[in-house]
């Protein structure tokens, strides 16, 4: 067997299916910051339901990398450039963090000057408090009630290309893990 991740073997051919790196970069609209991120959903079909690898990135830190990658040799010989037109719209994009109606009431009365009396810490003890969820060392809350399908940008990169061999396909290890060739060529 080749893993416990109900993997435990290909069948047919192993093959590579192409993208089209313009249609890819061109969906990503949004503006950016050191700490702006996006939640991205990378598709199989988009008729999927199920995202096959969900991320979220920081585009900041993908649009370095790419001004890297693009001017080493490998991603130049493929044609790889990136567009800057993006970039320009929507640097001042600016967007509200309040995104529910309710969250927007609640803001107002804090602005009025409402002070509420809340003198329940007077008999508080530090050794009678126990910890709210021992348990649990979760470092991300998501709202288990709102729909999970419906966040993030999804896209499918290989979608209406046809698949090609991988012993076709000459140079995929190291376009495929920039991380690892940092656009190289292998000798």
């Amino acid at each position: 067997t080749l893993g416990f991740c109900k993997q435990f073997g290909l069948k047919g051919n192993l093959v590579n299916v192409p993208m089209n790196v313009d249609t890819n970069v061109s969906i990503l609209p949004r503006s950016f910051s050191d700490t702006h991120t996006i939640q991205l959903k990378l598709m199989r079909q988009m008729k999927n339901k199920n995202a096959f690898m969900y991320e979220t990135i920081r585009p900041k830190v993908v649009h370095t990398a790419i001004k890297y990658l693009i001017e080493q040799e490998l991603y130049k010989d493929e044609g790889i450039v990136i567009s800057n037109d993006w970039i320009k719209e929507y640097s001042n994009e600016r967007e509200n963090f309040i995104v529910n109606d309710e969250d927007k009431k609640l803001n107002v009365n804090e602005n009025r000057g409402e002070v509420f009396d809340d003198d329940d810490d007077d008999d508080w003890n530090e050794l009678d408090d126990k910890p709210i969820s021992p348990g649990d060392t979760e470092t991300l809350l998501n709202d288990e009630t709102n729909n999970q399908n419906d966040i993030g940008i999804k896209f499918a990169p290989g979608e209406n290309n046809r698949p090609i061999s991988i012993l076709m396909d000459l140079k995929v290890d190291e376009l495929t893990f920039p991380k690892i060739y940092c656009g190289k060529q292998r000798k």
